[in-house]
């Protein structure tokens, strides 16, 4: 160092501003250690973890937290923010945990006398039975954005397809699919591959599989159009209609495009409700039969003239 700092070190040593930060150094290490041999109120978060024997399992869902209100000196309560209690649950059925036990372990943990502690609760109430199994379907759920004339070409493939979930009887009872997180995409032109989480029904529903895989089938549409003649129902011996066909147009990937036809398709006209005196001669076309692979399906005429001849 050189001397020109020393000196000017020893100089503000020798200041009334240098006494002046000892004094109030000095004053703050007093104050911080008389606050903290005080005593005062606080409340703290418990973690409880019950480990259940193999094969069982909660009726209900147990509370995983509470909150004990601690009286105490700061230096009783320094350095412990996290306090977890770990609870051995045994075979019976119905147990209870009293308040005291969980008194005694959070006093234990803060090395501090038990009447020093207040907690929420006065004891937890638990159920217990044995573990069930069910096998359910899984459904995916997405929100996807595709590029101008690109859709889906056919079922988002999820595998598995379904999963065995285990838990009390009565909650697995009202379960019939579990659902996935929801698979995202934009700007979407080609096939898609995700592995996605399972989104579990029920805290006290266990899972092999949490995570399965999503297959997306994605390809370029376009539009074909066709006439399909119309098949009447309950038609007298004779009868006219007009037109007896439709022109129906529809949206079908690229690679469908060839295999679409009018045998794929059926419309049809129904007579049976008509008397051969109706004054009406329109009857509603419908649409009884399409392929799974195409999309916006649209026909024309919605309706047809018919004539019974006498």
């Amino acid at each position: 160092m050189k001397q020109g700092s020393t000196d000017d070190i020893r100089v503000f040593l020798k200041s009334d501003r240098a006494v002046l930060m000892l004094c109030i150094g000095i004053a703050l290490v007093f104050w911080i250690l008389n606050k903290m041999s005080h005593s005062f109120r606080t409340y703290k978060s418990i973690e409880i973890e019950y480990r259940l024997p193999k094969g069982k399992t909660f009726s209900a869902i147990p509370i995983a937290h509470l909150t004990a209100a601690i009286i105490g000196s700061g230096w009783d309560l320094l350095g412990r923010e996290k306090v977890k209690i770990l609870i051995q649950m045994t075979n019976d059925s119905f147990q209870i945990i009293g308040g005291g036990r969980l008194r005694q372990e959070v006093a234990r943990q803060y090395n501090i006398s038990e009447e020093m502690i207040h907690l929420n609760v006065e004891q937890i109430p638990l159920y217990i039975e044995d573990e069930a199994m069910k096998e359910v379907a899984i459904t995916p759920l997405t929100s996807l954005k595709f590029v101008k004339g690109y859709r889906l070409s056919g079922e988002v493939v999820i595998e598995p397809a379904k999963v065995v979930l285990k838990g009390p009887k009565n909650v697995l009872d009202m379960i019939t699919t579990v659902y996935t997180d929801t698979i995202r995409g934009e700007h979407l032109k080609k096939n898609l591959e995700q592995s996605i989480p399972i989104q579990m029904p029920s805290q006290v529903i266990k899972c092999m599989d949490t995570r399965v895989k999503a297959r997306l089938g994605i390809e370029e549409f376009t539009e074909k159009a066709m006439f399909l003649p119309l098949v009447v129902k309950n038609a007298p011996a004779t009868y006219k209609i007009f037109p007896n066909k439709i022109k129906l147009s529809c949206t079908v990937g690229l690679s469908q495009y060839s295999n679409i036809n009018p045998s794929l398709f059926e419309a049809e006209v129904d007579l049976g409700d008509i008397g051969t005196e109706s004054k009406n001669n329109t009857v509603s076309v419908a649409l009884v039969k399409q392929p799974a692979c195409v999309q916006n399906v649209q026909f024309m005429p919605k309706s047809v003239e018919f004539y019974f001849e006498k």
